[in-house]
């Protein structure tokens, strides 16, 4: 389909889609030095047990800090 985005966006850059989703976030978050974290998926916060296998195309995935405190960044 002429159009169609098969990356998806990660911290605002730009990644290919289909890859592991654990295994980009973990390693994005650890870059970042974040020990506590969550995850955004096209704006909505996602649950490690419903996050997607692979990184869905067009996606806007954000690695947020999480404060141990248990407040959301």
């Amino acid at each position: 389909m002429a159009g169609w985005n098969t990356n998806a966006t990660l911290n605002g850059t730009t990644i290919e889609s289909g890859g592991n989703f654990r295994t980009l976030v973990t390693a994005e978050a650890k870059k970042l030095g974040y020990s506590n974290f969550r995850v955004m998926l096209n704006g909505s916060e996602v649950e490690a047990g419903s996050a997607p296998t692979e990184v869905p195309a067009g996606a806007s995935i954000e690695v947020r800090p999480y404060d141990k405190a248990g407040e959301k960044a």
